[in-house]
């Protein structure tokens, strides 16, 4: 069975916002994407130190799937795999997406070989074993945006959604139903060369809607947000990318004056100078 969705319309003026619960697969969802991953079902990570890396969840939007999931673990570090929900829960409900990296930087937590580790039961859990370990700091993979149900990104940003930047505050360009687009938010944030990147409500019926908030560079991103999306900028060095899309000025090179030749104490450059005039004089 697919993903199953569940759609409350906010009616607006003369528009409408559709905010998504997506609920689990019913089954396990043998993906193509096991190389490099061991798939323990109905197992859950439960090391002690673990926490919760950025995922997707019903606020996300769209339909995530299993290699989205692997996606967002490999752009973290220290992911030693991914939590991934599906079907019936342990008390026969069905449960909401989600999958969530697992950050650990013991590097034997929640491995094949820790089986103590990985608790069994977990009716509708899946854990996703990275096979290489944590994911070492500096290799981390490409992070992948997400637009799911909200606004489009524009050019130079990534959407997030169902999500907000947390910490690292910068300017608020736009307050509460301000009536301010996500592209209004966005140039704005662009126009600053402090913004990293903007938090976007675009829930109708949220008391932050329309709100616009701008972020710098050391915020953190979190899921769980229903109706709001951050768009980071694809540069989190804004001057350096400034820097190099600036046409350098052209360099020229000096010309001499005649007085300057003469007066030269260097007889080789007179000699040559008046031997090139005399050349030209008798052509």
């Amino acid at each position: 069975m697919g993903l199953m969705v569940l759609a409350a319309v906010l009616s607006l003026s003369n528009a409408q916002i559709a905010v998504v619960e997506v609920a689990a697969p019913a089954t396990l969802p043998l993906q193509n994407v096991t190389t490099g991953y061991t798939i323990r079902d109905q197992v859950e990570c439960l090391k002690d130190g673990k926490t919760k890396g950025y995922g997707f969840d019903k606020y996300s939007g769209g339909k995530p799937t299993v290699l989205d999931c692997k996606v967002r673990c490999e752009s973290q570090t220290n992911c030693v795999g991914f939590q991934f929900t599906y079907g019936l829960n342990v008390v026969n409900q069905n449960q909401t997406f989600s999958c969530f990296p697992i950050l650990l930087a013991d590097a034997n937590g929640c491995n094949v070989a820790k089986g103590g580790d990985l608790k069994d039961g977990r009716k509708g859990n899946s854990f996703w074993i990275r096979d290489a370990g944590p994911v070492a700091a500096g290799s981390e993979g490409p992070r992948a945006g997400w637009q799911g149900d909200g606004p489009a990104a524009a050019s130079g940003f990534l959407p997030f959604a169902g999500s907000d930047c947390m910490g690292g505050d910068g300017s608020i360009y736009f307050d509460s139903k301000s009536g301010k687009t996500a592209a209004e938010c966005q140039a704005a944030c662009m126009a600053d060369t402090s913004c990293y990147g903007v938090n976007y409500n675009w829930r109708a019926d949220s008391s932050t809607y329309q709100r616009c908030a701008g972020k710098k560079v050391d915020c953190t991103l979190v899921s769980g947000r229903s109706g709001m999306s951050f768009f980071a900028t694809v540069s989190r060095d804004r001057s350096s990318e400034a820097a190099a899309t600036t046409t350098p000025a052209p360099t020229t090179t000096p010309v001499p004056s005649v007085a300057g030749i003469l007066s030269s104490n260097n007889p080789s450059i007179f000699l040559a100078v008046v031997g090139a005039i005399l050349a030209v004089a008798f052509v």
